[in-house]
């Protein structure tokens, strides 16, 4: 993490193009992260050989523009601190969710229809005319050919259908954010569609839609449970005036319906890339000077 911090700062420093502060927040900046790691870390600023507003000054600095996790931006919303802003790494979904003039949800599939195959007519005309030694051997050409076609279709009925029931599971979650995911796992949406799990999990496997609010996300993304919580958790963190504790977060989140076990708060919280309340408690404090 110190490197990576440290790498991002010389980025900065090279890059013209950059608004970039005043030069002394950037020495401090560097100084802090280079000199004073472990007191960077610990939230130990007195331990820090400058002035408190030269520390305030250089550590919002930091938190502002600088990240442990840089892959995060590449990433779709799964809960390690995405903002909803967030970009993604997909660029061609595989469907589109809108809502209509309505203001009902409805969903366009971008696949591969098997209406758009056929076995050639002049191949089955040959077959037909065919009475050498070949003539089996394109049979089961074609043969091959219609089951693909067959198989292709039955793939993107099964899609059709287990998008249409996402959508209708996780309508309030669509049009109201991630903090209202409903628990979904592919073992329901099987039973709900009367298919095996397996084959759920084919039909949906590295699909990508377009969300109303113009996020890009895998199909996965309804099927996570924990995302709910996490959304809140990060919400409730952010809202706070007072830094809370994960039991304190557990019995909150237990009132709003969400019963998780605080090492289960403090699981999420790390996922989500938050510091402990102590930590928190430090960094307010320090602020606050």
């Amino acid at each position: 993490p110190q490197e990576c911090l440290l790498r991002q700062l010389e980025a900065i420093v090279r890059d013209e193009s950059s608004a970039k502060p005043d030069e002394d927040v950037l020495n401090n900046s560097r100084y802090i992260l280079e000199e004073c790691w472990d007191s960077f870390l610990h939230a130990r600023w007195n331990e820090i050989p400058l002035s408190a507003h030269q520390v305030t000054e250089a550590t919002n600095y930091i938190r502002a523009n600088l990240t442990p996790f840089p892959a995060m931006e590449g990433w779709d919303r799964t809960g390690a601190g995405d903002t909803p802003t967030s970009p993604t790494n997909f660029t061609r979904p595989d469907m589109a969710i809108y809502f209509d003039q309505t203001g009902e949800l409805g969903v366009e599939i971008f696949s591969i229809k098997s209406s758009w195959f056929r076995v050639s007519p002049s191949f089955r005309a040959s077959i037909k005319a065919n009475n050498g030694d070949q003539k089996n051997e394109w049979v089961d050409m074609a043969e091959r050919a219609r089951l693909f076609i067959k198989c292709l279709g039955q793939r993107q009925h099964t899609l059709s259908r287990a998008v249409e029931a996402v959508l209708a599971y996780q309508e309030q979650a669509i049009r109201d954010g991630d903090e209202f995911m409903r628990p979904l796992t592919r073992t329901k949406l099987a039973q709900a569609l009367g298919v095996h799990e397996a084959t759920v999990s084919r039909a949906i496997l590295g699909k990508t839609a377009s969300l109303p609010d113009g996020r890009i996300v895998q199909l996965s993304h309804f099927f996570e449970s924990g995302k709910s919580t996490k959304e809140i958790i990060r919400r409730m963190i952010a809202d706070e005036h007072k830094p809370l504790s994960d039991s304190v977060i557990a019995r909150k989140l237990e009132t709003l319906g969400h019963p998780v076990a605080r090492r289960t708060v403090a699981k999420y919280r790390n996922m989500l890339g938050i510091l402990p309340v102590h930590l928190r408690a430090r960094q307010q404090d320090a602020v606050a000077v």
